[in-house]
């Protein structure tokens, strides 16, 4: 039979302010561990809720108003939205999500698009959604995505996994993680071949992720390096009436997209005393992607002269077009014209971000510091070219050799080359004011310039400036057991990128937005955010309500041209987004139930008439008129997900024994451990009883308990008959009786704390500090009574009073610290034959 762990860590009482911690702050964006509390979080386990890896579905799954939207009809290809912004591949849709991969940002930086196809899903072991701040860099006008891969602790051995489906998808992936804490490295291969449900979509991914740690608890350095090479196929939306013919069928092909891409990631990292450290994670990477789409095209003969052809709309052909500076001839063997567009784009882009943190107890809860700078650099050559092309009887475009331009500019070539710098300070800070009420300011100061070199002239040549200062503010309130507020207010931003100020010309628009024409100005957007909202945690049951606004400025929107095909970007007035999230979670003995329900309006602030001219809506001049208060398109207004299901996973196996201090996996024989370090559920200890379902509220997700708790009836949490937490608990006489207290601070088996990653209690340390040197925790001589090979300490004898303090720390580099053996089970209260003495 199945045992818990148990781990007893002494006396909990502490007569000096501030504990500090030995282990370092684990960082996966600017600012370090900001925004906790608020974040939406997702584990290895709810990315695999569906039975293959698949990041979109799982965010789209558990987090309340995020959805997907898949223009192209390619899943890697999607949008994701939420809150009406979009992390999207697309140009023109509304960007207003910063993404982060193991704190290095992912947003690409040519057009602030995220490429889904390239992040290594299979090695992925957690994803949040934050709330919007500033500190987490630009673009993050709704909030930030950030993600985070395992290592090879958390991802040890050889793993192989192979799956299929039924409309053509067939695919794997292959990991190995060697090593413990203090030296190990993982690799994780990917590959994926899918035939597309629509004829004529294929697409292929390959991708490779390797990482490699060393920790040598003063100081380490990560390095990790990540390749991809994928061919999507995104043929896009269809008419209805095509449709109804042939559900599978598409407008017209090809629409293919060839990436590769390579990124390296060195993140060095030393100590700042007891409760600090100083990182840096400097990034170089390099993107290739070459596209080529068939499209319709209004071609036709011109009303000048019928031997030619013309660009033009409603049958009306008037802008000659041109090829090599000589007029293009009508072709009697066309029967349908088309164009083909082929766009090249390389960029060579590095940067780094260097940042101290702090993150200490206090009396009245955590405080966290965060100071940091990040400066980034990228190069991108763009080029395109629109070819005169054919409609086939499959609805593919064959080229026809001749390289377009019009007469008026409206079709031209391009090679540009753009150069972007960022430069950015910043400072976010969580302080308990008092132990139910914290604040969380923070700040971002940035400079972003753009710098744009024609190849083909001097139409492009510019240069583009962005300077500003967005700050935060957050108070968080504990209304009782379980149940806390909170309340913000972000000013964030988004610049606008070097694909939007090269396309920003009515005039002379761009090829869905992947051509670039001389520009005018565009101004950066920004957003007002504010939040609010209230969350609980009752035993086996966990919820969540919040509201939220946003109120934005200076909207970069894409907008049709009269040409088909074409757009151009602008500044188009106000808008504002708000709404009402909920979630619910249960889970016990393996089972849980799920729902969450968000409500999003979001709307036009201002009026104005947008140019839409394939719009049945539009009036003869090709115009949209937009009135205050009219929705935003492409926003879902309600958003409903229901889970029900049991799971029987067990935490990770732990891996080989490794240096002296360092713990590895989980115990192997533990089930069901939440991942903030509480159980879920667990087996029956020796006394019969059910080990406890839920720990209590004061528990922390780094493992500690937070505070000792105390009943004054005679029971406690953890020393009761039946809901025993791996603790070991005493029985005080006082002028109260006697009374069971939990000894704390204690460890929770599976939790970052039991784990090594995190710093043990100041009691905890102590207390194994004292017994190797021989000291009770007085400092006075003890008898070291029964001290164990296995790593534990039976108890101590103070020679000065004779009065006996149970204690069981672990002793690092043990057998036991090391994670090699059963740990011994949960026992019963012990009494103490004097007062409890607290460990100072």
């Amino acid at each position: 039979m199945r045992k818990t762990s148990c781990i007893a860590a002494g006396l909990l009482a502490s007569a000096s302010p501030v504990w500090a911690q030995e282990a370092p702050i684990i960082v996966t964006a600017p600012g370090g561990a900001i925004d906790l509390d608020e974040a939406r979080k997702l584990d290895p386990q709810a990315l695999d809720i569906a039975g293959k890896r698949d990041l979109g579905r799982a965010l789209e799954r558990g987090v309340p108003g995020l959805t997907l939207a898949e223009a192209t009809g390619n899943p890697w290809q999607a949008a994701i939205t939420w809150r009406g912004f979009s992390a999207s591949a697309l140009q023109g849709a509304e960007q207003g999500l910063a993404v982060y991969l193991d704190g290095v940002r992912f947003n690409q930086p040519f057009g602030d698009v995220v490429l889904l196809d390239l992040v290594p899903e299979m090695a992925l072991s957690g994803a949040q959604i934050n709330e919007a701040n500033p500190v987490l860099g630009r673009n993050a006008l709704a909030g930030s995505l950030l993600l985070t891969t395992h290592d090879g602790t958390s991802l040890p051995g050889l793993r192989m996994q192979a799956d299929l489906d039924t409309v053509g998808s067939v695919g794997g992936s292959a990991s190995l993680g060697v090593g413990d804490k203090a030296d190990n490295a993982l690799i994780v291969a990917e590959a994926r071949h899918d035939d597309g449900w629509r004829v004529a979509s294929p697409s292929t991914l390959k991708r490779v992720f390797a990482k490699a740690v060393h920790d040598a608890g003063t100081w380490g350095v990560e390095v990790q390096g990540l390749a991809a090479d994928t061919d999507l196929t995104g043929n896009g939306v269809a008419p209805v009436e095509l449709l109804d013919a042939r559900w599978k069928a598409v407008f017209t092909a090809p629409d293919v997209t060839h990436t590769r891409f390579a990124r390296v990631v060195a993140a060095p990292w030393i100590a700042a005393g007891d409760t600090g450290r100083v990182e840096l994670r400097a990034h170089w990477q390099t993107l290739t992607r070459r596209s080529a789409n068939g499209d319709l095209a209004d071609f036709g003969a011109c009303e000048d002269d019928a031997g030619f052809l013309c660009l033009g709309d409603d049958g009306e052909f008037e802008e000659p077009l041109l090829s090599g500076g000589a007029r293009v001839a009508v072709a009697p063997a066309v029967d349908e014209y088309a164009v083909f567009n082929r766009g090249r784009e390389r960029t060579r882009s590095g940067g780094a971000m260097l940042q101290w943190l702090d993150e200490r107890e206090t009396r009245n809860g955590t405080r966290r510091l965060a100071l940091g700078a990040s400066w980034e650099r990228a190069r991108t050559r763009f080029a395109a070219t629109s070819e005169l092309g054919e409609l086939e009887r499959d609805r593919s475009v064959e080229g026809l050799g001749l390289i377009l331009e019009s007469e008026d500019g409206g079709i031209t070539p391009v090679d540009v080359v753009s150069r972007m710098t960022d430069i950015a300070l910043f400072a976010s800070a969580e302080v308990p004011l008092t132990r139910g009420l914290t604040v969380e300011a923070g700040a971002r100061w940035s400079r972003n310039t753009v710098r744009l070199d024609d190849r083909l002239g001097d139409a492009l040549d510019g240069s583009h400036r962005f300077s500003r200062l967005n700050p935060s503010i957050e108070f968080d309130y504990a209304l009782g057991a379980g149940v806390r507020a909170s309340a913000g207010f972000a000013l964030t931003s988004r610049n606008p990128t070097p694909a939007e100020l090269s396309c920003a010309d009515p005039d002379s628009p761009c090829t869905l937005a992947n051509f670039f024409i001389a520009d005018p100005p565009l101004k950066a957007m920004t957003a007002r955010n504010w939040h609010a909202g209230v969350a609980g945690d009752a035993g086996a049951l966990s919820w969540r309500v919040n509201g939220w606004r946003s109120d934005t400025s200076n909207d970069i929107r894409m907008i049709a041209s009269e040409v088909r095909g074409r757009a151009y970007f602008a500044n188009l007035g106000a808008s504002r987004r708000q709404g009402i999230e909920a979630s619910a979670d249960w889970r016990q003995g393996g089972w849980r139930l799920s729902g969450s329900y968000a409500f999003t309006d979001a709307r036009f602030r201002g009026g104005f008439a947008i140019s839409s001219p394939s719009n049945p809506e539009a009036d003869e001049d090709g115009l949209i008129a937009v009135q205050r208060g009219d929705r935003l398109p492409g926003v879902p207004r309600h958003s409903l997900n229901l889970y029900a299901g049991r799971s029987h996973a067990c935490p990770l196996r732990p891996a080989p024994a490794g240096r002296r201090g360092q713990r590895q996996s989980p115990d192997p024989r533990l089930r069901d451990i939440r991942p903030d370090g509480p159980h879920r559920c667990g087996p029956r200890d020796r006394t019969g009883g059910r080990t406890a379902q839920r720990a209590e509220p004061a528990l922390r997700d780094d493992g500690h308990v937070l505070r000792n708790r105390r009943d004054q009836t005679g029971r406690s949490a953890g020393c009761g008959e039946s809901a025993r937490l791996c603790s070991r608990c005493t029985e005080k006489a006082d002028g109260f009786g006697k009374r069971p207290v939990l000894n704390t601070p204690r460890v929770i088996p599976g939790s970052a704390r039991d784990l090594g990653q995190g710093p043990r209690h100041l009691a905890l340390r102590r207390s194994i500090a004292v017994a190797r040197r021989g000291l009770s925790p007085e400092g006075t001589p003890t008898v070291p009574d029964q001290v164990r090979d296995d790593g534990y300490k039976r108890a101590w004898r103070e020679a000065y009073a004779g009065r006996e303090v149970l204690s069981s720390p672990v002793i690092p580099g043990s057998t036991r610290d090391l994670g090699q053996g059963p740990r011994p089970p949960c026992v019963e209260a012990q009494r103490c034959s004097g007062p409890a003495r607290a460990i100072a």
